[in-house]
């Protein structure tokens, strides 16, 4: 099977999981659509993208070339309620209605190198009555957390709530326990405290269920969660459906080293053969939430496959859908969660801007120093006790610090970022760039990093909106800012 028709592949795999069981689409060798029998609704669940996933080191950032990395950019935090899926952070209110159905969260957990998949949904199933409806299932118990269990799925339902897994797809040896496995990993655990009073929400460390009282969670470990995403199901008439997968997993095997959504649109047509597939005209454009979402596809026959992404490129959605319109409809119906000029938003806002301004020059940072900019990166080691991001020009004398939701100019001839890492103060850290045209990267000690820009792709996107990741073994965070270039 070609690497294309596997990806394809796993797209059909994903469109079945929220279509349901019986007779379904797949796709064979050839690109041919045809018609597979699916016997059990919970044999669902794909397996993982049949691409190579290169881990993210300490000091790692992404290269010219990335043909096989699926890199986990940014971690949409969702919460299911009794309205429906909402996510604070990019201003997404996606309702039940009679034309938004089959909602869940979706979160895999990177547990010992295994992708461990669970499904979070609406059921008014109870516990006792699903076992008692299926032959193989027995419960299960861990501390005081009750679930059903076969030899391929568990399944934790109550209160509204169902979470399933297919453990077929762990990669378990042959004869483990899966409860004694779940036991010693520890990843199956009592919700103490919630952050957030919803039905069940998603964090960069796992799954959380308030109405059970249940974390599937990694806390502060390294490997944590690999994607966290949503889907839902939209239908009007019958004639006019779509099946949505939205994560903040974005596959490089197809978009390359793309640092913007048109960029990306376009990698993903030559990997694909812009003559060989019957593309739609025009690109998409549609208004959810705080973004723009710029996307393509191509009709299958009897089903169109869309990609869409964000300008910025911080999350990817893949859609099946009957045409077109029916695409666009499936996003647009999608709310905002707050009005952009509502008063917490100005507060927000407000707050942010008062935040800047008054910490614009970090303790121990001498901008009138003369020093070269490597050695002005240097001198900030064991005095400056926080991430920052800084502009550098040998040439002109520039150095400046570059403030969270600020607007830098840079020449990219001659400018150099810098970043600092204050591992004395937070323990071993790493940092990865987003929408910053790489030409050369340096790693001068441990605590700072240097990066060339690349001028002529920097030129091609004369505005874009970067950010530069921290991270340490506890947690992470980002410093977003926009880039003038001259």
């Amino acid at each position: 099977m070609t690497k294309k028709n596997s990806f394809i592949l796993l797209l059909v795999s994903i469109f079945i999981l929220l279509t349901g069981c019986g007779a379904e689409k797949t796709i064979d060798e050839s690109g041919v659509i045809e018609e597979v029998f699916v016997e059990e609704a919970f044999v669902e669940e794909a397996p993982a993208l049949e691409t190579e996933v290169e881990e993210t080191v300490e000091k790692e950032i992404l290269e010219e070339n990335t043909d096989e990395i699926i890199e986990d950019i940014i971690v949409p935090k969702w919460y299911l309620d009794e309205e429906g899926l909402k996510n604070e952070e990019l201003n997404w209110n996606i309702k039940r209605n009679e034309s938004i159905m089959d909602q869940q969260i979706d979160v895999t957990l990177s547990v010992d190198g295994k992708e461990l998949p669970f499904y979070c949904s609406n059921s008014d199933d109870n516990l006792d009555e699903y076992i008692s409806q299926r032959e193989k299932m027995q419960k299960g118990q861990i501390e005081n957390i009750e679930f059903a269990y076969d030899d391929m799925n568990i399944i934790f339902i109550g209160n509204g709530i169902e979470i399933r897994s297919n453990y077929f797809f762990w990669g378990l040896e042959e004869g483990t326990n899966v409860v004694e496995w779940l036991k010693e990993k520890n990843i199956i655990k009592a919700l103490e405290v919630p952050l957030k009073e919803c039905m069940a929400y998603s964090t960069k460390d796992g799954l959380y269920c308030p109405a059970m009282g249940i974390a599937i969670c990694k806390e502060g470990a390294v490997d944590g969660t690999s994607s966290i995403g949503v889907s839902y199901s939209y239908k009007k008439g019958e004639e006019e459906y779509a099946s949505i997968s939205i994560s903040n997993r974005i596959d490089r095997s197809v978009i390359g080293s793309a640092v913007d959504a048109q960029e990306a649109i376009s990698n993903i047509k030559k990997y694909f053969g812009e003559e060989e597939l019957n593309w739609i005209n025009n690109d998409m454009e549609v208004n959810i939430g705080n973004d723009k979402i710029i996307g393509t596809g191509f009709d299958r026959g009897d089903t169109f496959i869309f990609f869409m992404y964000p300008e910025n490129l911080t999350y990817d959605i893949d859609i099946f859908a009957s045409n077109e319109q029916a695409c666009v409809n499936a996003l647009s119906i999608v709310e905002k969660l707050k009005e952009d000029n509502s008063e917490s938003s100005i507060i927000e806002d407000s707050l942010k801007m008062e935040a800047a301004k008054e910490n614009d020059i970090p303790k121990g940072v001498d901008i009138e120093s003369t020093l070269p900019g490597e050695q002005w990166l240097e001198s900030f080691v064991g005095i400056v006790e926080e991430p920052i991001v800084v502009i550098f020009n040998d040439n002109t004398g520039r150095k400046e610090v570059v403030q969270a939701n600020s607007t830098v100019t840079v020449n990219p001839d001659e400018d150099k970022i810098g970043i600092y890492l204050p591992e004395h103060k937070m323990g071993l850290m790493g940092s990865t760039t987003h929408a910053i045209s790489v030409k050369e990267f340096h790693t001068i000690s441990r605590e700072c990093e240097i990066i060339e820009m690349d001028a002529k792709k920097m030129r091609d996107i004369p505005e874009r909106n970067a950010k530069v990741t921290f991270r340490n073994d506890k947690e992470e965070w980002d410093i977003e800012f926009t880039i003038l270039v001259n």
